[in-house]
């Protein structure tokens, strides 16, 4: 094959900005002070920065529980806070699923344990965050992008967070919730450009795309793919925003 040719989308004039806002999920912390976050995660940040784009990253917050400076280093001086172009999002404590709380079975994290375990994980994954890197999380996205009743009762009680991706339905939640569509991923893990492509051709006139990914599970290849998604992305004439930096934008005015 030869190298690759970005394809030219017919004109489009809406008249208003349009958006990507980039979720990138399952940010752990490493405890080796040369690479403090997983490689896969380094090379996506380096090819952002290098493209000057901005995107966002959910972080499960047990890693902050065992002293990781490395890792916190990393995440202040890539945050948006401190002039990087990054936000951090809170992907939970444990970011468990399908597991058995207090005897019943739990689809995920926020979906199924009681209001006490919830509650308790939400404030602490919070907590965690502001001690260990000294500013909060806006914006929360849960595990598997599930949220029940007990889920949108702990979030109600979380006024700092603003945006919340997926889940759940924004009559059910005081903050901005972001919906899903095109997905960057085919299946989770995999990017593949035709794919994306093909979904987005019959959305450009969307405001926004809230774009999901798992880069540990990326391949060179994929990653590559990545880097055309975007670069059409930026050829169509979107601008990449955090979801923090939408809501602002776009949401505050709800």
């Amino acid at each position: 094959a030869g190298p690759f040719v970005l394809p030219t989308l017919p004109p489009l004039y809406t008249g208003t900005p349009r958006y990507v806002i980039l979720k990138f999920d399952d940010l752990r912390g490493l405890k080796n002070p040369k690479s403090p976050v997983h490689g896969r995660f380094l090379r996506l940040a380096a090819m952002l920065e290098e493209k000057r784009l901005k995107a966002s990253f959910g972080i499960i917050a047990n890693t902050f529980e065992e002293p990781n400076p490395g890792f916190c280093e990393w995440v202040r001086a890539h945050a948006l806070e401190n002039g990087g172009r990054f936000e951090f999002w809170f992907h939970g404590l444990d970011h468990a699923m399908n597991t058995t709380v207090a005897g019943r079975p739990c689809k995920a994290e926020f979906s199924g344990p009681d209001y006490a375990y919830q509650a308790e994980h939400f404030a602490k994954g919070c907590a965690l965050m502001q001690k260990s890197v000294g500013f909060p999380f806006r914006t929360f996205g849960a595990a598997g992008n599930a949220v029940d009743a007990t889920g949108e009762r702990v979030l109600g009680e979380h006024p700092e967070i603003k945006v919340c991706f997926f889940a759940p339905a924004q009559a059910n939640c005081k903050q901005l919730v972001l919906n899903r569509s095109p997905e960057l991923e085919y299946a989770v893990g995999r990017v593949s450009f035709d794919a994306f492509l093909k979904g987005y051709s019959g959305r450009r006139t969307q405001p926004y795309l809230a774009l999901q990914g798992h880069p540990a599970m990326w391949s060179d290849e994929m990653l590559a793919d990545f880097r055309h998604i975007v670069e059409l992305l930026q050829a169509d004439g979107r601008t990449f925003v955090t979801p923090y930096e939408y809501y602002q934008l776009c949401g505050a005015a709800r």
